[in-house]
């Protein structure tokens, strides 16, 4: 029975380091403490975050108008990143990557939805991606 109790404590011990690991819970960071690497994804204090709701050209795209509006969906993250803090719920494990996959919220706000109103990335639910080349 001892030995039972222990192993499960063990296993369940683990399971909750992997979950802390994984990134399952949701987390605030304060401003500036994420960085845009490109328009969907970050990194939060050295954690990769793939924003799983939006899909935002490629920074080494297939024509120049991709790579263009690529830098320009950067720059929008960037600076809504750098001026309110940013609330990160995990949303779907990682993706083959290895980046969190999570929803984005700056100041009450989903990261991508000024992207999109922009024009800067497309709604995103899985699945092929178009490209943005025309």
């Amino acid at each position: 029975m001892k030995k039972r109790l222990a192993v499960a404590l063990l296993a369940a011990a683990a399971g909750g380091a992997y979950w802390l690991e994984s990134g399952a819970r949701p987390r605030t960071y304060d401003a500036g403490a994420c960085r845009a690497v490109d328009g969907d994804t970050l990194d939060c204090a050295g954690r990769r975050v793939r924003l799983v709701n939006i899909d935002a050209p490629e920074l080494h795209g297939r024509c120049p108008a991709e790579n263009q509006m690529a830098e320009r969906a950067k720059l929008a993250a960037m600076i809504a990143l750098a001026t309110s803090p940013v609330h990160v719920t995990p949303d779907g494990g990682k993706d083959r990557y290895g980046r969190l996959l999570a929803r984005v919220a700056v100041d009450g706000r989903d990261l991508g939805e000024p992207l999109i109103a922009q024009g800067l990335a497309r709604p995103y639910a899985g699945g092929p991606r178009r490209g943005w080349c025309g």
